[in-house]
């Protein structure tokens, strides 16, 4: 769902956060975390982990989580319900430390193509058909076109040089047969 969102959003993001609740992490946190730095690659330097229903001290406690998720920023924050005002007091200063903290960090907005589900299976599918010689080559310089059409010109871009490096190579291979057929009847 978020990759067939953010394939059709063109918008550029000034902050791509990755949420976790206060806790130790899972495994199935890691592989989720995973996933969202594969859906969001090439714009990691607008990363930043939020970790809800926390204190200062536990994030602090525990440095696990720049080994599990990265060296990015952590803001901590907590919501509570509004049950009263002491409540609402601490919701007002959660989201003032996360909007100062926000406007701190100074990232610059990142225009990224995102790949929707299909596109993904696709891409996937497409790093197994290049090895193939002269249909993988074919099928990148097409799919290339394909994804300029739909306006991913950097995906477009990426398939353009697999497609050509794949049409060199394979030039180049026919160039090097050739030379060794002439040396050896040269030498015959």
């Amino acid at each position: 769902m978020i990759r067939d969102y953010f394939s059709k959003c063109r918008e550029p993001l000034n902050y791509i956060a990755y949420v976790k609740k206060e806790g130790r992490i899972t495994e199935e946190e890691r592989k989720m975390f995973k996933l969202f730095k594969e859906i969001f690659k090439g714009g990691e330097e607008n990363f930043i982990i939020i970790i809800t229903h926390s204190e200062p001290e536990w994030v602090e406690q525990n440095s696990q989580i720049k080994n599990d998720f990265g060296d990015y920023p952590i803001i901590r924050v907590e919501f509570p319900p509004r049950h009263d005002d002491e409540d609402a007091n601490k919701r007002k200063k959660s989201l003032q430390h996360l909007k100062t903290t926000l406007s701190g960090l100074r990232y610059n907005s990142v225009r990224l193509e995102f790949l929707n589900s299909s596109q993904s299976i696709e891409n996937k599918i497409s790093n197994v058909v290049s090895f193939v010689p002269i249909i993988g080559t074919v099928y990148q310089l097409i799919s290339s076109g394909v994804y300029y059409a739909m306006e991913k010109p950097m995906i477009a871009t990426d398939r353009l040089i697999e497609g050509n490096l794949g049409l060199r190579s394979r030039i180049a291979y026919k160039m090097i047969k050739k030379q060794e057929k002439l040396n050896r009847q040269r030498y015959s």
